[in-house]
C-alpha cells in the first residue's frame, strides 16, 4: 500500500497527517499555511515521507470550506494536480 496523506482543507489553513498503511500513523499531524512557503514546506513534507516509504504518497483532499482561488492556484501549480485543485 502507498502511504496516504489526509489533508484535511480550511480557510487559510489545512492540517494534514501522514500513515504508512492502514491505521498506521507516520508522525504528527501537520499545519499548512496556505502560502507559498506553507506549500513549500508541505511538498518538502511528503518528500521526505516518500524517501522513507520508497513509494509516492497519495494525498487525499476533504474540504471544510472553499479553497481560495490562490491556495488552489499555489497547489496545482506546484503539486501538479490536473484540475488545479
Amino acid at each position: 500500500m502507498e502511504p496516504v496523506v489526509g489533508l484535511g482543507v480550511s480557510k487559510g489553513i489545512s492540517v494534514a497527517q501522514a500513515f504508512t498503511s492502514r491505521n498506521e500513523v507516520a508522525g504528527k499531524s501537520k499545519s499548512i499555511a496556505h502560502t507559498e512557503e506553507g506549500f513549500e514546506e508541505f511538498g518538502e513534507w511528503l518528500e521526505e515521507l516518500r524517501l522513507k516509504t520508497g513509494k509516492e504518497p497519495v494525498v487525499v483532499r476533504r474540504s471544510n470550506g472553499a479553497l481560495p482561488s490562490r491556495a488552489r492556484s499555489l497547489y496545482g501549480t506546484k503539486w501538479g494536480s490536473p484540475h488545479g485543485h
